[in-house]
């Protein structure tokens, strides 16, 4: 591999990434010819040797990953494109499946929406505290982080509860405290205070990071945040 102090060429990164593709990327290697590049990109603004390269090829049979057990296996010539980003580790077929972990982008997101799902409903000190019920099911990912399986998630949905206020005690923040928030941005909550909205950070190994509510109180710290300090993009 190459040290962060040498200078990485197009032409060395290029090469580097398809030994990638021939070594590691389980869909090619089953049944994968025809491997040609297309494009490699220096990501200047990222790092001193960021690259990110793409690759075509063909598989003989449909699907992803090592198909050895798979039943059924459908016989037809399959076009793929692979991008490669190692300073993202993003090794991504088609922009559905991830290479290096060998998961579909759906198998990652059921993991990452399942985890903040179990928080919510096990862990959250204002969901538990005050009665917490009736989850939209409809958990949304924010669509900037798809962008791998090795970086937090934010993940929205909105619940209802009980009693009015925030955490374990039921805080209520005072009027000084909402407009010093920018709590008029707030989408839930502003009227009854028993409807919410909540974001949660969901980190590569599944566990919760952050939870704010309403865009002012995390659930995670058990106080008062401004949301749009700490996500500037969460909205």
């Amino acid at each position: 591999g190459y040290t962060s102090l040498t200078k990485v060429s197009p032409e060395q990164a290029t090469a580097s990434a398809e030994a990638w593709i021939h070594e590691n990327a389980e869909t090619f290697k089953f049944d994968g010819r025809d491997l040609t590049h297309v494009a490699t990109t220096y990501q200047k603004s990222k790092c001193r040797n960021c690259y990110s390269s793409v690759f075509t090829f063909t598989s003989s049979h449909a699907g992803y990953g090592d198909r050895s057990n798979a039943t059924n296996l459908i016989t037809e010539d399959t076009e793929h494109a692979i991008e490669l980003a190692p300073y993202q580790n993003h090794y991504i077929v088609d922009d559905v499946f991830d290479e290096l972990h060998q998961l579909s982008y759906q198998e990652v997101f059921k993991q990452r929406i399942d985890a903040a799902r179990v928080w919510l409903t096990t862990q959250s000190p204002t969901f538990i505290a005050q009665e917490g019920y009736d989850i939209d099911d409809s958990f949304k990912i924010s669509p900037d982080y798809y962008i791998g399986y090795d970086y937090p998630y934010r993940i929205r949905t909105t619940f209802k509860t009980e009693r009015p206020g925030y955490g374990p005690n039921g805080y209520i923040p005072t009027a000084a405290e909402k407009e010093e928030r920018f709590i008029g941005m707030m989408i839930k909550g502003q009227d009854t205070n028993l409807d919410h909205e909540i974001l949660i950070i969901v980190e590569p190994d599944l566990t919760v990071s952050e939870a704010i509510i309403d865009n002012i109180y995390s659930d995670v710290a058990e106080d008062l945040t401004i949301a749009e300090t700490i996500h500037p993009t969460a909205q």
